[in-house]
């Protein structure tokens, strides 16, 4: 364990800690000078939900922890496609809107999660039933969407979710469909970096191996700004 810790705090002096010089002018030599950490350079952050302008006490005390703790965010869930547009047509962002807003409202960056999920059972009903030329042009329709609305806003993008456990745009609409969502979302919103994002990747030298030939046969024939490793401690612990 000692020796754990002693590595950690090895890396932190390494890779998260500076110097800096501050000048004060004309002062007295001896003279005290005290400085307060407002803000965290280094991005720390955690994923959110629930909506603060109709939150409870219990829920209230919830987001002025986060404010507080943390200077970046991730939408659990109420970005996803899923969330967004449960039935067809009816699109709505009020949720996702709310903690966008809470987030600029502090201050705090956000990142987008996701845009596509590849496993069949986080994809909606009415989804899966469209045929595969109507699937297309509900893709393209939902990039459209919800990448300009949060145009600028945003400092990445999950462009589809786990694709080494899913694979439903890929069957249904051909192999390039997943470099497509890179290069038309990179069309949309020229700066957002975009990401993969995988888990499980940390204990399997073999799923490491796929998500490096994933990651550069997108390369090839995408936009990918940014790897995603997903941990999921808790899972860990369950019997």
């Amino acid at each position: 364990m000692g020796d754990w810790k002693q590595k950690a705090d090895d890396r932190i002096e390494r890779h998260r800690k500076g110097d800096f010089v501050v000048r004060i002018g004309a002062e007295p030599a001896g003279t005290a000078v005290s400085a307060r950490l407002v803000r965290h350079h280094f991005r720390f952050g955690m994923c959110i939900g629930g909506d603060p302008a109709s939150a409870g006490p219990d829920q209230q005390r919830y987001f002025r922890f986060i404010a507080e703790n943390f200077n970046t965010l991730v939408c659990e869930n109420d970005m996803k496609w899923y969330a967004t547009e449960r039935q067809r047509g009816q699109v709505n962002y009020d949720r996702a809107d709310a903690l966008m807003a809470f987030a600029e409202k502090h201050e705090m960056a956000m990142r987008g999660h996701c845009l596509f999920w590849s496993k069949p059972k986080f994809v909606q009903p009415w989804v899966q039933e469209l045929d595969d030329a109507a699937l297309r042009v509900h893709v393209e329709s939902r990039l459209e969407s919800v990448v300009k609305r949060y145009k600028g806003r945003l400092i990445a993008w999950d462009v589809n979710n786990e694709m080494l456990d899913g694979s439903f745009f890929k069957d249904r609409l051909g192999d390039d469909i997943r470099a497509w969502m890179f290069r038309r979302a990179r069309e949309l919103d020229p700066h957002v970096p975009l990401h993969v994002n995988e888990y499980g990747i940390l204990g399997s030298d073999e799923k490491t191996g796929q998500y490096i030939d994933l990651i550069r046969s997108l390369q090839d024939r995408g936009a990918v700004g940014g790897i995603g490793v997903q941990e999921h401690a808790a899972e860990r612990f369950v019997p």
